[in-house]
């Protein structure tokens, strides 16, 4: 093996390595790159192709596939919690935005809540409809009458 392929070896790997401890797709195409180069090597030793067809092949690969996988990092994931969007809870705790407080029991489930209008205040054993989750806090207004 000639000192290129074992630099391009090298490079990939260290890429590898890099992609493998981030995960957020921001060296796998060097590392397609490198490999590509250290192919180059096996056939010529001109480190100025070696080095385009890196260039190359990493553009290529960043360009063709990047797009792609942040749309599928985009993707919202359900979860459980998912499930409370809709249902109705009974306040606990007196929800007032301004204050910072508030919880709701929904289904034997305790969540912090906060009103969805920034200025409607929720007394205890109001009952309220979820609207959204925002992390780990209800956002919620009115309940339906029936």
């Amino acid at each position: 093996m000639t000192t290129d392929v074992i630099f391009w070896l090298a490079v990939a790997v260290i890429t590898a390595i890099i992609e493998g401890i981030s995960a957020s797709m921001v060296s796998i195409w060097f590392s397609a790159g490198a490999v590509a180069a250290m192919l180059v090597g096996l056939v010529t030793d001109s480190f100025l192709l070696q080095l385009c067809v890196f260039l190359a092949v990493s553009a290529l690969s960043l360009a063709l596939f990047r797009q792609k996988c942040i749309k599928s990092k985009k993707k919202n994931i359900a979860t459980n919690a998912d499930r409370v969007i809709g249902k109705t809870g009974r306040v606990t705790e007196r929800i007032d935005n301004n204050l910072d407080t508030g919880a709701v029991n929904i289904e034997g489930m305790e969540w912090t809540a906060r009103s969805q209008s920034a200025d409607k205040v929720f007394e205890k054993d109001t009952l309220v409809r979820v609207e959204k989750l925002s992390g780990a806090k209800v956002i919620v207004g009115e309940a339906e009458s029936n």
